[in-house]
């Protein structure tokens, strides 16, 4: 998987997991990092080549929610955060290509 696929299956799976979320909620609840890592936990992990536990899936949509709201609070989040989370993990995947 290169880079943009990548980039696009988390965007997929934060997109979806958060529908399912909200759907559940009746919208988004204070909880939701924690209602979406459980969502996505497994999946996410595959997709980075990462071993990350729960609790560290939870801080890291925490700390890309804190993030994006600074420096992007206009973008689609769910790309943004999986661009932000590629950047944590690029030296999980030192074969990953840009094409």
């Amino acid at each position: 998987m290169n880079a943009q696929e990548q980039h696009a299956e988390l965007t997929r799976l934060l997109r979806a997991g958060i529908v399912v979320v909200e759907a559940e909620h009746g919208g988004t609840p204070a909880e939701w990092p924690l209602l979406l890592a459980r969502s996505v936990h497994t999946s996410v992990n595959k997709v980075l080549g990462a071993t990350m536990t729960l609790s560290h899936l939870i801080a890291l949509l925490v700390q890309a929610d804190v993030a994006q709201r600074g420096q992007a609070p206009g973008a689609d989040w769910p790309s943004w955060y999986a661009g932000w989370m590629q950047e944590r993990y690029r030296h999980n995947r030192p074969g990953l290509s840009a094409e």
